[in-house]
Order: structure tokens, then C-alpha cells, then sequence
């Protein structure tokens, strides 16, 4: 037997046939797994649902949810009259309605009803469960994130602190070469270059020239001495940096580096006019800084170097470049592990920088050469 179930919601229905359509209702143009509109198939059943509604609507909850029909006669598309009756529930707060022929039982139509309230049912728990479930898991995303938030701010706080801590090390160590070891160097030249001079002098009574001329040889390997500890001093911790700032002490580093190599062209351009940073983010640009000057020293073979310094207004950030035309350098050396010698001050930096919110960027251009831009909100100051 074909029952035709009708499920009315707000603005729309969906009218299916459950079951095989009967030859009845096919002779009122209703087609197997077709909508079928009731309402414009059977002219009575328009009327039929909505007395149901308003019936609903004034009844209590208490008041029976079954609507019957009374049996009526219907023509269908060849005048043919046919004795139907229809059967209106309420079902979840929706209309159903099911029509048969006269006579025929409406218990088929009753167990699919309830078979629809058990799934209902069923589908709602399923529904509860998976919302529960889907709010726990957003409260463990986002206790997970504040951890890992809480985990990323301990491990900046950590980076400055080593930083400093390092940082403060290699100033002791600076200030030790330069306040004694520089000092009693000095202090050593100057008595040997007065010796030098009394035993090259003619009327001097300590006069000798061959220990004139080897006092000369020792002096010169003296100085020698003296402008290696000045820049051991300068790579360990730069006076200037603390009494100038970064900007200064990065072109303090370029000269250093073109009075080194005297065939490398250095330049060094900046806009910046002044500058205030963290002591530890001060600190990390420039070791930033020196291992990409080294690395070109090292590695590029090339013949100039470029550094420059650029503020961007949006947002405010700080970039730092070092350009070269040497032979290049892969910019996915950042990413690979460590599988030999060298690389290792390139991915420490990089990864140092971004604890305190800056990034390391390397490209090479197809004209040749490495620029590497240390690019550094100033926001986060």
C-alpha cells in the first residue's frame, strides 16, 4: 500500500510518497520517488491542513495530536471520483499528513510515524553528543593554544635572558682584554719603543743597532698584538654598542671589515636617525649582523658588501640587509638540518631571532650574489 507522507514546515514542504504509489493516486498525477504537491492534487486537503494548523494552534499541550479526516470524493485527472480520507498529525512541532483511499488501514502510516520519532530522537542525542563533544574539543584547542602562547612567551623570555647572559660574558671577557691585557700591551710598547730608541740612537751609551733593529722586528709583532686584541675586543662586545647604539656599531663593523679586506668594496647606508632597542635585541642584530658579513667573508668570494638599515612606517619595522655579488647562497639552507660543517651560525641565528620576534629572510637573485633581510617589528619593543 502507498501512503503519501506530507511534512509542512515554515515557508516550505516536502511532499514524498512512502512506498509504491497507488494506481489510485497516480490517476491523480503522482509519480513514484517525485515530489507530489497534495494541496494542488487533492483540492480538499488545503483545507484539511489548515484547519489542523489552526486547530494546533488553539489547543493545549494536553490536546490530542491526530487529526482525522472525514471521507470525501475527489475526481481524479479522467473524472473519475475515488472515496478518500486523510489522517493530519503533529510531529516534532511539524505537520504530517498522510492520505489513503477509504477503508484502507492507517497502521502503516502510524509505525512509520513512530519509527520517524525514534530516529528523531535518536538523531538529536546523536546531535547532543557531538555538540558536547565538539565543545570540549574547542576548550582543549583553546587551553592547548594559551599553553603553547604561555610556552612561546617563556621561550622569548628565556632567548633574552641567554642572550643577555651571554651577552654580558663576552663583555666581561671585552673588558678584560681591553682594561688589562690591552693596557699591559701598551704599556710593554712604549718601554720597548723607548729601549728601541736609546740603543738606535749614536750618543746614546745603550747604543747597538742589532738589538735596535730586532727591538723594531719586536715591536712591529707588539702591534701586531695590540690591533688583535682592539678587534677580539670589538667581535666580543663592541664599546660602542653600549655607548652609541646598534646603528653606529654596524658601521663601526663595515669599516672594520673593508679595513680587513681591502678588496672588498664595503658600504654602509642608513636612514635611520635614531634608534632605542632592547638591550638583547640590540645585541642579537649585530651578532645577526657579523655572522652574515662572516659568512660573505668566508664563502661568497665576493667583491662588495652592502649593508643597510631602512625603517617601514607600516607596518613599523625595522630592516636590515646584507647584500654581496659573490656565488650565492640556497635560501632553503634555513630549513635543512645540519649535515656537515658550516650553516650552523646562519640557522642559530634564524632561529634566536624569531624567539624575539624578528626573521631572517635569504634570497638569491638571479643576477647573482645573497641579500639577507632582517626584518624586525618595532612593535613588539
Amino acid at each position: 500500500m502507498g501512503l503519501l507522507v506530507a511534512a509542512r514546515t515554515s515557508g516550505d514542504q516536502t511532499f514524498r510518497w512512502i512506498g509504491r504509489v497507488p494506481l489510485w493516486a497516480q490517476a491523480f498525477g503522482c509519480r513514484d520517488h517525485l515530489p507530489c504537491d497534495p494541496a494542488a492534487s487533492f483540492a480538499f486537503l488545503d483545507f484539511f491542513l489548515g484547519e489542523a494548523q489552526r486547530f494546533w494552534g488553539a489547543a493545549g499541550p494536553d490536546q490530542p495530536e491526530v487529526l482525522r479526516s472525514e471521507v470525501w470524493s475527489e475526481p481524479d485527472r479522467h473524472g473519475v471520483d475515488h472515496q478518500l480520507e486523510a489522517l493530519a498529525l503533529r510531529v516534532q512541532g511539524q505537520a504530517v499528513l498522510v492520505v489513503a483511499g477509504v477503508g484502507l488501514d492507517f497502521l502503516q502510516a502510524q509505525n512509520i510515524l513512530q519509527t520517524a520519532r525514534e530516529r528523531r530522537l535518536t538523531t538529536d542525542q546523536e546531535l547532543a553528543v557531538r555538540a558536547r563533544v565538539e565543545r570540549e574539543l574547542r576548550g582543549r584547542v583553546a587551553q592547548r593554544t594559551a599553553e603553547l602562547t604561555t610556552a612561546n612567551r617563556q621561550l622569548r623570555a628565556l632567548a633574552s635572558q641567554v642572550a643577555l647572559a651571554e651577552q654580558r660574558e663576552r663583555h666581561r671577557l671585552a673588558t678584560g682584554l681591553h682594561d688589562h691585557v690591552g693596557q699591559l700591551l701598551a704599556v710593554t710598547r712604549l718601554r720597548l719603543a723607548d729601549e728601541q730608541a736609546r740603543a738606535d740612537s749614536p750618543d746614546s751609551p745603550d747604543s747597538n743597532p742589532d738589538a735596535a733593529e730586532r727591538l723594531a722586528v719586536t715591536l712591529t709583532l707588539l702591534q701586531d698584538a695590540i690591533d688583535a686584541t682592539r678587534s677580539l675586543t670589538f667581535q666580543l662586545s663592541p664599546p660602542t654598542l653600549y655607548e652609541l647604539g646598534l646603528l653606529p656599531t654596524l658601521a663601526s663593523l663595515v669599516d672594520q671589515t673593508a679595513r680587513l679586506r681591502p678588496d672588498l668594496v664595503c658600504a654602509f647606508d642608513s636612514e635611520v636617525a635614531d634608534l632605542e632597542l632592547p638591550d638583547d635585541l640590540g645585541i642579537l642584530l649585530f651578532q645577526a649582523v657579523r655572522e652574515l658579513i662572516t659568512n660573505t667573508l668566508k664563502h661568497a668570494h665576493a667583491t662588495r658588501l652592502e649593508l643597510t638599515a631602512r625603517l617601514q612606517p607600516e607596518p613599523d619595522t625595522l630592516v636590515i640587509t646584507v647584500a654581496d655579488d659573490g656565488i650565492g647562497l640556497d635560501p632553503d639552507t634555513l630549513d635543512r638540518p645540519v649535515t656537515g660543517p658550516g650553516g650552523f651560525g646562519l640557522r642559530s641565528i634564524h632561529q634566536r631571532l624569531s624567539h624575539l620576534g624578528a626573521t631572517l629572510l635569504l634570497d638569491s637573485p638571479a643576477r647573482g650574489g645573497t641579500v639577507a633581510r632582517i626584518v624586525v617589528p618595532l612593535g613588539n619593543r
